[in-house]
């Protein structure tokens, strides 16, 4: 989901934090969904694993990320930002390890199994 919304979409995630946002959210993602071009991006998962992890790759067609450019949990909080800009801490606390590729266009999840 946050590959469509934040990578192919370019989606801000404060964008969502209230009953207003997600409507102009709602209305902004079936506005680019109607360019061909953006509807067709492409996105991209891909696994890899041997007898000791597993690994899950997803990419998509948006420009990346820098981890050090994210805000924090907190700041995002105290800018009342509460419903949203948690997904790589959250992933991060799932997986055992997370890597950023491709200038944060890929993420690479990593499983030990």
């Amino acid at each position: 989901m946050n590959s469509v919304l934040h990578g192919n979409l370019a989606i801000e995630s404060g964008l969502r934090d209230s009953l207003e946002g997600l409507t102009r959210a709602h209305q902004t993602i079936e506005t680019l969904l109607a360019s061909p071009q953006i509807a067709r991006s492409m996105i991209r998962v891909e696994a890899i694993w041997n007898s000791s992890i597993l690994y899950v790759l997803v990419r998509d067609s948006g420009a990346g990320f820098k981890r050090g450019e994210l805000p924090s949990p907190a700041a995002s909080q105290k800018a009342g930002h509460h419903g949203s800009g948690r997904g790589l801490g959250i992933v991060e606390a799932f997986c055992d390890r997370v890597a950023l590729l491709n200038g944060g266009a890929t993420i690479k999840l990593g499983f030990r199994l």
